[in-house]
């Protein structure tokens, strides 16, 4: 019966993914999904041995910022390529191909969640909670559409958690076999990304900390034993710190650190800097906060103290209130009803304060939601946790409920977004092709207002000229012509500072020579317009991305000269 419970939970969480994700399956492409997904996947065999040397950067993000490649910073992922790798033999460019295993391996992480619950604290109910509450997280999406996103968090999260529920196992049953399961995951993990770097910290606290000589009865040990080490824990813990040691040579070796990736020029100790984070972290986890772009992606400045978007949604206070009525006035009022859920607390809480501290050692500027995936692991063993520790089972159960409900429905939200950003990116690139078949080789395009973001989600930074190449193209037609990126209210600021411009011939000619007040979003140095000027049939074409009708389409001459004639009727313009 035991057995078929958690059959029928395990379905459950199955098939409550695939209904709140299955919009997004086939969604095209995203971001960084154009540079490395292909590029990585097209590497020969050969590729994957340099993993640990110092070109490594270069390879893995073709034509990165020059201030970044210089640094000698990036990753030593081998277990995350050679995932790469293998799915790109298997399925190509598909989306499909690419997305479903990222929300099976959801899937998987989940249930792993459900299992390790219930064999903590014997209890169905308690682990179904968790499991759904971290399914439903509506931090997700960022995970789930955006596959490089997905694919770097999923993977190693799978061998963390698998590492974390065989060890258990081992502790319960001194089963050697477990043991060696999960240093092996520990391995894997740990070689797939970085954030696993704390497994090793977060086996021995479990071991020192909590009672698990029988499944289902987590409890603390007495605070006199925590002390205590004897010889058997250090050969039990040995293993999983020699992986650890071997993972930071290995950095040391390929990138001369121990910690860090390509954002760890960031990092540094700064109280102010890491308050305001962790507040913002705990928005995208508990209050369901959407992710502003705006200030994220202006300019580069590291102090983000600055652009932080203090002001609170009305979601965000009404999830507030109800987080604070069903959980912060029982606390108050009655105290914990049933306190056999306190090591459970424990235990979430270990997992809380372990991923935040990779959290706060990345970079500062991108408070990205996808890096939450191993936090919320913690949060949502944690909620539940307090409110059936508050509640009685059926109370308890229809609060879980109501949370549910409220995360799974802004998750669903989130996914639209990005499921709109990938239409976007779609419409773009195949707008962009059509054109290009009626341009010679050789001419300028502008594009105008192509996006880099679409509300919470993601649609060209710095990768705009990867989604102009094969495979996503039939030709290289980046390297073809000669493309710019603006904005409109950019053409607007360059024809002010620019006032001698009256005609539509001008207009193009300026903006063929303006540098590029973007160079991320094509992620490239700009090529000088003199290396086109000397092919025959030169000329200057624009492209403007119409957004309410979703399309690429040539800009009317009637359109140019209003902006022109707005940029003439600017204050100074008048006074003259």
């Amino acid at each position: 019966m035991r057995a078929n419970g958690k059959i029928i939970c395990a379905l459950v969480i199955l098939c409550l993914i695939f209904l709140i994700n299955a919009v997004n399956l086939s969604t095209y492409f995203i971001s960084e999904d154009f540079n490395q997904l292909p590029a990585l996947g097209q590497k020969e065999p050969g590729f994957f041995f340099k993993a640990f040397y110092q070109d490594y950067l270069r390879e893995y993000f073709p034509g990165y910022r020059e201030n970044i490649i210089k640094s000698g910073l990036g990753y030593v992922r081998p277990i995350f390529l050679m995932a790469i790798k293998l799915n790109y033999v298997l399925t190509g460019m598909n989306p499909l191909g690419w997305r479903l295993p990222i929300v099976l391996m959801h899937c998987a992480n989940s249930i792993l969640i459900f299992l390790i619950i219930n064999f903590l604290v014997s209890d169905h109910l308690m682990a179904l909670v968790c499991a759904l509450l971290f399914a439903l997280s509506p931090t997700h999406p960022a995970n789930l559409v955006y596959i490089s996103g997905g694919l770097t968090d999923f993977l190693p999260t799978l061998f963390y958690l698998l590492s974390v529920y065989q060890f258990i196992i081992y502790r319960a049953y001194s089963s050697r076999r477990y043991y060696i399961s999960s240093v092996i995951m520990c391995f894997l993990g740990m070689f797939c990304k970085e954030s696993v770097m704390v497994l090793p910290l977060h086996i021995i606290l479990y071991d020192q900390l909590w009672e698990s000589l029988q499944a289902g009865k987590l409890k603390f040990k007495k605070v006199s034993q925590w002390f205590k080490i004897d010889k058997g824990k250090l050969l039990t813990w040995s293993p999983f710190l020699i992986i650890l040691g071997l993972f930071l040579a290995a950095r040391r070796i390929a990138l001369g650190t121990f910690v860090g990736g390509y954002g760890a020029m960031h990092t540094q100790i700064n109280i102010q800097v890491k308050l305001i984070q962790m507040g913002e972290y705990i928005r995208r986890t508990l209050l369901a906060a959407p992710h502003d772009y705006h200030w994220a992606f202006g300019p580069f400045d590291i102090n983000f103290v600055n652009h932080w978007r203090a002001s609170v949604t009305l979601h965000e206070g009404l999830i507030a209130l109800f987080l604070m009525a069903t959980l912060l006035t029982p606390l108050l009022l009655r105290g914990f009803r049933n306190r056999q859920y306190l090591p459970l607390m424990g235990f979430a809480l270990l997992w809380i304060v372990l991923s935040y501290i990779l959290l706060s050692i990345a970079d500062a500027l991108f408070l990205s939601p996808r890096r939450t995936y191993l936090m919320v692991i913690g949060i949502s063993i944690m909620l539940p946790a307090l409110i059936f520790s508050f509640y009685k089972k059926k109370v308890a159960l229809f609060v879980s409920v109501g949370l549910m409900v409220i995360y799974g429905s802004y998750q669903w939200k989130y996914n639209t977004e990005w499921r709109e950003a990938g239409l976007k990116c779609l419409q773009i690139v195949q707008g962009v092709e059509a054109a290009a078949r009626h341009y010679q080789k050789g001419d300028s395009v502008i594009l105008i207002d192509v996006p880099m973001y679409h509300k919470t989600a993601f649609v060209f930074w710095g990768n705009l000229d990867s989604a102009l190449r094969k495979p996503f193209m039939s030709s290289e037609v980046f390297d073809e012509f000669n493309f710019k990126n603006f904005s409109s209210d950019e053409i607007k600021s360059i024809l002010e500072q620019n006032p001698g411009v009256a005609e539509l011939p001008q207009l193009k000619k300026l903006l063929e020579i303006t540098p590029l007040t973007r160079p991320d979003m094509l992620n490239r140095n700009e090529k000088p317009p003199e290396y086109f000027m000397g092919l025959t049939g030169h000329a200057v074409h624009l492209l403007r991305w119409n957004d309410p009708e979703q399309r690429m389409e040539d800009v009317s001459e009637e359109e140019m000269r209003s902006f022109i004639r707005l940029a003439s009727c600017r204050p100074e313009a008048s006074k003259g």
